[in-house]
């Protein structure tokens, strides 16, 4: 709710936290209308350019290359898991921790499943106070949660040998940042990350398991083949498209040309990892929602051999994923499991008050273990 206060010209809002608290914030009011001001010139400026780039897509050349998704009665995946990792930070005055966790869940069962190796705190005690800024510890807090989400995916596989494994995120990795080569410590983060990340690709493969990353957050710019770090084999027709088309999303690049339960490319592309270059993978954009952009498909595991594409049993899967999906276009399995491992601020209270008793208790000062500047969580 917003009220302006004409004695102060302040805007104040009133909200409810996860914990039920009202929590009032004010602001000037002049400083909100002159940003209100900007930002509505800001999103028309925004307009204009993304009409500019929309209005150079070869819509009608590039539709001679969507797939379009069957709603046949397929034989579907006797067992299938998915699987999702979260992470949480809490900057105290003596030092930032992070939380971090993955779980999976089995179907049709609905099974729960997670390891000990699933979820940790870092860094290690006699390390809080090395790194003191965010950016750097988001990094390691981000490498130590896909390194467990990865050798959860690795013991899961070896242990139920399903008949598709679904993760939510991609498969390839995130690139390395400027950090890594600052930090020794984040190196060898890092190097256990991509280790994780070529055996869970390899123990599919040996184990003929079709492994694939629903990507909600698409960031790639595959299709236009200008991503520093990856290189994008697509067919020779698309390419020649695309050649000289502006750079753009691959979500938002797609959407200018697919319709509902279409996706795109027909011919399934080949990505490779620069610096990784015996990791290899394929994707689609599809569209499983009217109202929001196509999301990004990838498949690994069996489904690359070599460098070959086995594209039946990639729409096989692609199908059978896109089957059941809410008015959002997720997949009931990526909505599932994400919802069983969200790290809520709420509950993130909760632990953060049985951390504050636990510490009293033993030490009898909770100054340390205080959150910086006071802030809730």
């Amino acid at each position: 709710m917003f009220t302006v206060l004409s004695d102060s010209l302040e805007y104040y809002y009133k909200y409810k936290t996860d914990s039920m608290s009202e929590e009032r914030v004010t602001a000037y009011g002049k400083l909100i209308i002159d940003i209100r001001k900007e930002l509505l010139k800001y999103i028309s400026k925004l307009a204009e350019f993304s009409k500019k780039h929309y209005s150079s897509v070869k819509v009608n050349r590039l539709r001679s290359y969507i797939g379009e998704l069957t709603s046949d009665d397929s034989p579907s995946y006797e067992s299938y898991i998915a699987v999702d990792g979260a992470s949480f930070m809490l900057n105290l005055m003596v030092g930032i921790i992070g939380l971090y966790a993955t779980i999976a869940v089995k179907f049709p069962e609905v099974k729960r499943i997670y390891y000990r190796e699933s979820f940790g705190v870092v860094p290690a005690v006699e390390k809080v106070q090395d790194i003191s800024d965010t950016l750097t510890f988001s990094r390691v807090l981000d490498l130590s949660r896909e390194i467990a989400f990865l050798n959860t995916c690795i013991k899961l596989v070896k242990e139920y040998k399903p008949d598709l494994m679904v993760l939510d995120g991609s498969l390839l990795p995130v690139p390395r940042t400027g950090l890594e080569d600052k930090h020794e410590y984040l190196n060898d983060l890092y190097r256990e990350y991509i280790k994780s990340m070529l055996k869970l690709h390899e123990i599919c493969r040996v184990e003929r398991v079709p492994l694939i990353g629903f990507v909600k957050r698409v960031r790639s710019k595959f299709l236009t083949g200008r991503a520093s770090n990856v290189e994008v084999t697509l067919d020779d027709g698309i390419s020649e498209i695309l050649d000289s088309q502006l750079q753009l999303y691959d979500n938002l690049l797609a959407e200018s040309f697919l319709k509902f339960r279409e996706y795109f490319p027909k011919v399934l592309p080949l990505v490779r990892y620069r610096d990784v270059p015996e990791l290899k993978v394929s994707f689609v954009l599809v569209k499983t929602s009217r109202s929001v952009p196509p999301y990004r498909v990838d498949f690994g595991g069996s489904l690359i051999l070599g460098n070959r594409v086995d594209e039946r049993e990639c729409l096989r899967a692609l199908n059978f994923l896109c089957k059941e999906t809410t008015t959002e276009g997720l997949p009931y399995c990526i909505l599932k499991v994400d919802e069983e491992v969200k790290l809520s601020r709420a509950l993130m209270s909760d632990l953060y008050d049985d951390i504050l008793h636990k510490y009293f208790k033993e030490v009898g000062d909770i100054s340390f273990v205080l959150t910086l500047w006071g802030e809730t969580l």
